[in-house]
């Protein structure tokens, strides 16, 4: 008996607890009905004296409370182990949204650039450190304010004429007024979103490139400056002593087109007799950086002319040379022009 009921309870554990509450009433229900109807004529039929059942009625009884209570204990660990498994995921689930929206947190305050959200009225949603530092607000000061609070009126306006056009991915680049004077910053705008995919605000990324920026302009003017010299300059290597550049004046001086230069040695612009002191100089080069000589260079047809060269060398961290930055001056046009 004791086996039988064993299996009868595992079976209900195993098969029943997947049965849906509406299947589980109608077999309770045709169970019990099965039951009381045919134990009652069971009775009937195999007990003959009112006591014996009695007694019977009674011990059938018993045995439908137990029958039922099962039903209903089966019935409630079900509702109890899902009500159970529900809650722990809800739990898992409630713990990994907040343990991802601290690493995003982590990730935005931490981050170099500057990281906003605004709602559709310009009112800031949410602010990195960086952003803050920029407008020189304290932590949490600047949520609900606008642009018109931190930036001049210009500024505030422009910024909000921004902010309103980010329908989509918008990358430009912007000067700002900032505690630190007026930066450059290279911003991505976009859309900001809800559930239901309605445009709820914007947001913007802003990287400080004020001294990329500043550094292209010069490299700009650098490299202007080097095409447009009324005399010559070149670049070479000064480990191969092979000319990496030269600008027009430098090649057309010598009768040589620009690129027939590039690659070509620097020793093959001097002519045999000032050889040995062009490769003096390329020695005296290896242990100063800048040095003033007057010399001679040769053209393509083999014609001489003075110059004088202002050599300056640039160094890794170890101080090896790797450059050769030359201006070579024509001496004899510079008299010319000197006399005239």
């Amino acid at each position: 008996m004791g086996m039988r009921g064993t299996n009868t309870m595992s079976w209900m554990r195993g098969h029943a607890l997947r049965w849906p509450p509406h299947v589980l009433t109608i077999v309770y229900v045709l169970v019990a009905s099965a039951w009381v109807l045919g134990a009652a004529h069971l009775v009937q039929l195999r007990l003959a004296h009112a006591a014996d059942r009695e007694l019977a009625d009674a011990g059938l009884g018993l045995l439908f409370v137990a029958i039922s209570a099962t039903f209903i204990f089966v019935a409630l660990s079900r509702a109890w182990t899902q009500q159970r498994r529900s809650r722990l995921a809800w739990t898992a689930a409630v713990d990994a949204r907040r343990e991802a929206e601290a690493m995003l947190h982590e990730i935005v305050d931490t981050s170099s650039d500057a990281i906003f959200a605004m709602d559709l009225d310009g009112r800031y949603l949410l602010l990195s450190r960086e952003a803050e530092r920029i407008l020189g607000q304290p932590t949490g000061l600047a949520l609900g304010r606008n642009d018109g609070a931190f930036f001049p009126p210009v500024q505030a306006a422009e910024r909000a004429r921004a902010s309103a056009a980010a329908d989509a991915l918008r990358t430009d680049d912007e000067f700002v007024a900032t505690v630190d004077g007026e930066r450059v910053l290279h911003t991505v705008r976009g859309p900001l979103h809800d559930a239901q995919g309605r445009v709820r605000g914007t947001f913007a990324i802003a990287r400080d490139v004020t001294q990329r920026r500043q550094a292209e302009a010069r490299m700009m003017l650098a490299t202007k400056s080097f095409e447009l010299a009324g005399y010559g300059k070149s670049i070479s290597d000064a480990q191969t002593d092979r000319f990496l550049d030269v600008n027009p004046t430098y090649a057309r001086e010598r009768g040589w087109l620009r690129d027939e230069l590039v690659g070509r040695s620097v020793f093959d612009v001097y002519p045999p007799y000032r050889q040995a002191q062009a490769r003096s100089i390329a020695r005296r080069l290896d242990e100063v950086d800048h040095l003033i000589v007057e010399s001679e260079h040769m053209r393509r047809d083999g014609s001489v002319f003075a110059v004088l060269l202002d050599i300056t060398v640039t160094r890794d961290a170890s101080g090896v040379a790797q450059h050769r930055l030359v201006h070579a001056i024509d001496l004899a046009r510079y008299r010319r022009d000197d006399d005239a």
